[in-house]
């Protein structure tokens, strides 16, 4: 609520309304001390669905510009990483056939993708196609490609001194994106019945997730860190816009 008061110029009116609406209802929950284990769940739905639609209204609210490319920009990369982490958890350990259908089951369901696998498949759920949906499928917004792909879009139109070449955050997108579309699921998934784990896959999610953090620190640095002395034109730029 800080947050968003301290860019409150930025906010529709029903964008306001949304957030009042979300303040209201959780301090009301927490002065009648209404967080009961058996409410709680049912607290948190209201939450969510609240920030649904703050989200839903800062979309199609907000114009296009750098504070918008940053935000969404910071979006998408919380959301490769929380991609990255539930796959490493969840697929890289081999598991009986029963129990693996039940986990690529709420894989799916978790990321907002059963529907869509089973409209696109039309078969039972098998651990290639659902790395192939939620890694490599750029046309699925809850795909690791989609995200990447976003990002480099993103990164190009944000303000900088322009050069012949490329950034080293554009650097770092470009690199991310290659190494996901290159990979092949027949080597991703490629083990020997003594190995417990899908090294290959275990190798690229853990490399991907080491080079979003630092694509996150590059952008950090060149946009939010004021200790430095030269070249400040697209960071002041930058401010200008926000």
């Amino acid at each position: 609520m800080q947050t968003a008061f301290s860019v409150r110029d930025l906010w529709s009116q029903d964008t306001w309304r949304t957030i009042d609406n979300i303040q209201h209802r959780w301090q009301q929950r927490v002065i009648n001390n209404d967080m009961a284990l058996e409410h709680l769940l049912s607290c948190l739905d209201e939450l969510i669905t609240g920030i649904v639609a703050f989200t839903g209204f800062t979309s199609e609210s907000m114009t296009r510009e750098a504070g918008w490319l940053m935000l969404d920009s910071g979006r998408k990369l919380e959301r490769a990483l929380a991609l990255i982490t539930l796959l490493r958890g969840a697929l890289v350990c081999k598991q009986e056939s029963a129990v693996q259908s039940q986990i690529l089951e709420a894989v799916l369901y978790s990321t907002h993708s059963l529907t869509i696998y089973q409209r696109r498949y039309r078969c039972p759920v098998q651990l290639p196609m659902v790395l192939d949906l939620l890694l490599f499928d750029a046309a699925h917004p809850r795909s690791l490609a989609y995200q990447l792909q976003q990002l480099s879009a993103h990164i190009a139109e944000l303000p900088r001194e322009r050069k012949s070449r490329l950034s080293e955050e554009e650097q770092l997108v470009m690199k991310l994106y290659t190494d996901v579309k290159l990979s092949n699921l027949t080597t991703l998934l490629a083990a020997s019945d003594e190995e417990a784990c899908y090294l290959q896959l275990d190798k690229l999610l853990s490399d991907s997730r080491e080079l979003i953090w630092q694509l996150a620190d590059v952008i950090a640095q060149a946009y939010f860190s004021h200790s430095q002395t030269t070249d400040l034109t697209h960071v002041q730029r930058l401010d200008d816009e926000l």
